[in-house]
């Protein structure tokens, strides 16, 4: 037989495989979200490097190493308008601002390195993904940066030549000679192609030469315009939130997914768990009812021993009562004879309980009133108490119920000749009865007696449970198959008169008077 504890033993294997699986579930969940974090930061990242090509192309934009602050700041502004873009920052090799754009209050060049990327809830921060120095090409090549000059109205002088400076608020152009232009030097001929007669234009005197200092700026003055104004590094500040919302939303949906299995597998458990509970109550409810049908069978067979035990039973029982009316018959004799009548009535007795158990019980329900049912076990029990000092108070009532007499007859003679054999002298038995709720009566049977123990209070309804010596141990048993039987409940107390006290509840009132026999 498989039991219940080898079921689950079997089902073991099952339970760990399900919590594996759901363990591999939230790791692999949260390795994704972690993966999903990763991709989406390398994004926004590769998204700053988009912006910072950008941003050198305006810077190389400018053959002249020169552009204007006006200008830089349309672009830059244009740029800022993005919705992950914050602010722009242009730095000059002291770490001065040169030029900047949008909300830069986030923005502290003392913490920042070149190449750093600093995270923030809200915000990241990028110094520099591209190298502003180089120019672009397989190899790169070092170049001065490029040199951010003021607007127009406030330029700086030092950018023009000296004939073109202004010294009186305004900008006066220098005129240039007028006739043809000097001839070029031999070296800058065209010798040969469609161009051959052709000449180069003569360069301008105030060009700037291949190191981009202007002829009319010294070393030193160029040296430091550009230290103060030229265009050396920058810093981005993006907008994390909307890459910090994906991410939580796709740890929230993760979490539900995690939940979810969570109570599907939880769910699965649940119902092995049930489904093996019930699968062994089922083969228990089997088995109870194949012994049921080995008991019912046993106990007819043995009710039909019974049966027929009792009756030659009642053959010696009469025998032996002609040999004590026998008047030849010896005193001697006749001791033993009423002896050997007592066993005989004791076996008989037993013998009737144990047929009267075997056969269930059909109850036919008529009006009886209760109280004149125990007068009339009172009166039958008389001789058993003759010669002791044992009383039965029975207190009378008006009350009817639906119950079928005969059954409540042997009902009440079990419950007080139990009591009756009890007792102790003086010994006290009381029944009465009083309405319960919902138009129900309850029936009680007190005595002095010792008691039950607690822990015994529902063994003594067991059949050949018995705590006396003289017991048969199935009265107490035909009175619950006879309560079953009409529906009724029965309990073992402690009585105020010190001894037991059985309940009988559940019995329905009604107006219809007593059968009459």
């Amino acid at each position: 037989m498989v039991t219940f504890e080898t079921r689950e033993k079997r089902l073991l294997p099952i339970r760990v495989t399900l919590v594996a699986l759901w363990v591999a579930l939230a790791v692999w969940l949260g390795v994704e979200h972690m993966h999903t974090q990763r991709k989406a930061r390398t994004a926004l990242l590769q998204r700053a490097r988009d912006i910072s090509d950008t941003i050198a192309l305006i810077s190389r934009s400018s053959r002249s190493g020169l552009i204007r602050e006006d200008r830089l700041n349309r672009a830059l502004s244009e740029l800022v308008q993005w919705d992950l873009l914050e602010a722009i920052v242009l730095l000059n090799a002291r770490g001065e601002t040169v030029a900047s754009a949008g909300h830069t209050e986030r923005y502290d060049p003392k913490t920042l390195e070149l190449g750093a990327v600093r995270w923030s809830e809200d915000s990241v921060i990028v110094m520099n993904l591209v190298d502003l120095g180089s120019e672009p090409g397989s190899e790169p090549q070092t170049r001065n940066p490029t040199i951010v000059i003021p607007a127009p109205d406030r330029e700086d002088q030092r950018f023009r030549p000296p004939g073109d400076r202004d010294t009186s608020g305004t900008l006066e152009r220098r005129e240039m000679p007028m006739g043809p232009p000097p001839p070029p030097p031999p070296d800058d001929r065209v010798t040969s192609g469609p161009l051959r007669q052709q000449q180069r234009p003569a360069r301008p005197p105030w060009a700037r030469d291949s190191s981009g200092r202007p002829p009319w700026m010294s070393e030193s003055e160029f040296r430091d315009l550009i230290e103060r104004r030229g265009f050396h590094s920058f810093v981005l500040i993006l907008n994390a939130r909307p890459m910090r919302d994906d991410l939580a939303a796709d740890r929230n949906l993760r979490l539900i997914v995690a939940v979810i299995s969570l109570l599907g597998v939880a769910g699965l458990l649940a119902g092995l768990t049930q489904w093996s509970r019930s699968t062994s109550l089922l083969l228990k409810l089997v088995q109870s009812q194949q012994q049921n049908e080995s008991l019912r069978e046993l106990n007819l067979a043995a009710a039909g021993l019974a049966h027929e035990t009792r009756n030659p039973l009642n053959v010696v029982r009469g025998v032996a009562q002609l040999i004590d009316h026998d008047p030849a018959s010896p005193p001697e004799i006749r001791d033993r004879v009423r002896q050997i009548m007592e066993e005989i009535d004791m076996v008989t007795f037993r013998l009737n309980e144990f047929i009267r158990y075997s056969r269930p019980p059909q109850p036919h329900l008529s009006a009886t009133n209760p109280t004149t049912v125990a007068e009339n076990v009172r009166t039958a029990l008389q001789s058993d108490i003759e010669g002791r000092d044992v009383t039965i108070e029975v207190e009378t009532a008006s009350y009817r119920v639906e119950a079928d007499e005969m059954l409540l007859r042997q009902l009440l003679f079990n419950l007080m000749m139990n009591a009756v054999q009890a007792v102790c002298e003086p010994g006290r038995i009381r029944v009465h009865a009083e309405p319960g709720e919902g138009g129900q009566l309850r029936l009680i049977v007190d005595d002095n007696g010792p008691g039950v123990a607690e822990d015994l209070r529902q063994e003594v309804f067991r059949p050949y449970f018995t705590t006396s010596d003289r017991g048969s141990g199935l009265g107490l048993a035909v009175v619950r198959q006879i309560c079953v039987a009409h529906g009724w409940n029965i309990e073992c107390t402690t009585a105020p008169l010190g001894g037991a006290r059985f309940v009988l509840s559940g019995l329905r009132m009604t107006t219809t008077p007593p059968a009459t026999s």
